[in-house]
């Protein structure tokens, strides 16, 4: 009980500076260019790509004020060593929806220059993207690839037409030589940047080729993981046996190794975990007394033990709610797969006349090796070896037991502190 005291009071500590470490440094140093054309220094906060589309809020020093910017408020606003926005009307998504003004936001300036490329994302999680020639303020562009139903007599049929190829051909005419890549030119942001690039070096020359932003390119992290757990289990249903188990208790300590995988248009700020963990995990526990029942009216002690053996599986959805390079709060939810791979149950009692019985708690039949449950969990990174990070985590998990005998439960609830370690770069 002590353990998991301790387990719980570590998960609450955590979740609170967790938030109070969001609160102070999801901001980032930047800036905002006000309409008059001022550019005022601070911090900007970097949430994800649809928040940072419609709003900047901005403080000028950390104890400073904080101001929600809107784009028709703003010329632009950026980050240092990271996005740059400028704020555009932007045509509707879809016109025949009914929608027809255009849209103020920020759009990121994924390449700037004589061309600009932009994009954005819309409500549904859609990226869109924007081409521009001239200086900023220049006609908006929009480079998109629709699939459109076909009619005819026989099943439903879908044509995708590549509309972004022309709109550059007419964009960038005045350099010949990357109409030529046009026609087997890819929708992708990494293909259109390119050959903005491309066209800003063969009509201003190299000096027209402004570095792009840092890229934000998803990628894998595997890290080491080790710990310490304690678990509950609690026996309920079926006959007097189960009826008197008290609440069997294991600490454990627990090891494994957990990937990260980053996903694309989130800032790092979404990514999905999974993890394989190993624990050896003996339960214990003891009834004395004699049982309010007719079927045991003497004196009795019961001692109740479970040696198991379990690999753990989660799955989880990690929001990073800073991306600060420093301290990195972020919290975590998800499934767990319980794989039980060894188990040994045992159940003895000693009556009051000295009578000893033991014998196994489960038949093999009755046991479950495939369990399930929930997890979820708040944790602080800090970067020791280059990019790599080193990870505190505090869970709380459940599991629907090991028990596949009729009308018997034995669910078990987990808390665990780990310490992550990366091993690869991000």
């Amino acid at each position: 009980m002590k353990n998991n005291y301790f387990i719980g009071s570590a998960l609450l500590a955590l979740a609170a500076i967790t938030t109070t470490a969001y609160a102070q440094a999801s901001y980032q140093p930047g800036y905002v260019v006000t309409l008059a054309g001022d550019t005022v220094r601070g911090q900007v906060q970097e949430v994800s790509a649809r928040r940072n589309s419609v709003l900047c809020r901005f403080r000028p020093a950390a104890t400073g004020p904080i101001t929600d910017y809107a784009p028709a408020s703003l010329r632009a606003y950026g980050i240092v060593h990271g996005a740059t926005y400028r704020a555009r009307a932007v045509p509707p998504a879809d016109p025949a929806a009914g929608a027809s003004a255009p849209q103020q936001l920020f759009l990121e300036v994924l390449v700037p220059g004589p061309a600009q490329l932009y994009s954005s994302r819309d409500q549904p999680g859609h990226t869109r993207y924007f081409v521009a020639v001239g200086a900023p303020g220049a006609r908006l562009r929009e480079l998109a690839e629709r699939r459109e139903k076909t009619f005819g007599n026989g099943p439903d049929t879908y044509e995708t037409r590549s509309l972004y190829r022309d709109t550059l051909a007419a964009a960038l005419r005045a350099c010949p030589a990357v109409q030529v890549q046009l026609p087997q030119l890819s929708f992708q942001q990494a293909a259109l940047a390119r050959v903005i690039t491309q066209y800003n070096a063969c009509v201003g020359g190299p000096a027209a080729v402004a570095a792009p932003p840092p890229a934000r390119r998803p990628g894998a992290v595997l890290s080491v993981l080790a710990g310490y757990q304690a678990g509950t289990m609690k026996l309920s249903g079926g006959d007097s046996f189960f009826q008197l188990a008290p609440p069997l208790h294991q600490a454990s300590p627990v090891a494994g190794l957990g990937l990260t995988l980053a996903l694309p248009h989130t800032r790092r700020t979404m990514s999905v975990r999974l993890e394989a963990t190993y624990a050896h995990e003996v339960y214990d526990g003891e009834y004395a007394g004699i049982p309010n029942t007719a079927a045991l009216p003497t004196q009795r002690v019961n001692n109740y033990h479970f040696d198991l053996q379990y690999i753990h599986v989660p799955i989880m959805l990690r929001y990073t709610l800073m991306r600060s390079p420093r301290l990195r709060p972020f919290i975590e939810a998800g499934g767990v797969y319980h794989r039980l791979w060894q188990t040994k149950s045992t159940f003895s009692v000693q009556t009051g006349t000295g009578a000893l019985v033991s014998l196994p708690y489960f038949a093999e039949g009755d046991v479950q090796y495939n369990q399930f449950g929930l997890q979820a969990g708040a944790g602080l990174s800090v970067p020791v070896i280059g990019e790599r990070r080193l990870a505190l985590l505090a869970r709380v998990a459940t599991s629907n037991g090991l028990s596949n005998y009729t009308g018997v439960a034995s669910p078990i609830t987990y808390f665990s502190v780990l310490l992550g370690l990366d091993v690869s770069k991000p």
